[in-house]
């Protein structure tokens, strides 16, 4: 079958009442991208990146001219993407990436122009969402959160598996010491 084109499109918002489209641009055929699920935009001495994330793939799009964005680099992805966040640890900057049944992934993005893999953590569960604080990384999976020490970055390990006793969490959100899931 045929594929629908994807696009990113340019918006100005700068009057929110009346925000009008500048331009877009097809990602399908002409990067392979199967969408936008999620985007993550960085900003290092004036480069700004955006990191497009489809199903299997990590666009790195420049958006340093906004009119023009340009692509980098595309990197496949092992597995469909269930969340992407970034994590600054000194001068280092990475973004850790959930992939589902393929674990957590993790790109050192500290030459935001220039990815490349550092490690992944992978137990058999399927990883879904996750929040992070400091070197802790809590991801639904399956039917609870697991649990990750980032403390470590080229082999991030388990701290525990916890099952909350009353929901499959769906959801979760951080706040302080407190971390609070929903699900069905």
């Amino acid at each position: 079958g045929m594929n629908p084109p994807q696009y990113l499109e340019v918006l100005n918002f700068s009057d929110p009442y009346y925000p009008s489209r500048i331009t877009s641009f097809e990602i399908r055929n002409r990067y392979g991208l199967e969408g936008c699920l999620r985007m993550r935009k960085f900003e290092d001495r004036g480069v700004k990146i955006a990191f497009v994330v489809t199903g299997s793939h990590l666009g790195v799009f420049d958006f340093s001219q906004p009119l023009t964005p340009d692509v980098k680099k595309i990197i496949n992805l092992s597995g469909k993407l269930m969340d992407i966040i970034e994590y600054n640890r000194g001068n280092e900057k990475y973004i850790v990436i959930s992939l589902g049944k393929s674990g957590v992934i993790i790109y050192d993005v500290t030459d935001i122009l220039n990815p490349y893999f550092v490690s992944t953590y992978e137990d058999g569960r399927t990883m879904g969402r996750f929040v992070r604080t400091e070197d802790i990384l809590y991801v639904i999976a399956d039917d609870g959160i697991d649990i990750i020490s980032l403390s470590d970055i080229s082999s991030p390990s388990s701290i525990t598996f916890f099952t909350p006793p009353h929901s499959y969490p769906k959801c979760i959100t951080l706040e302080g010491r407190f971390l609070y899931t929903g699900g069905m």
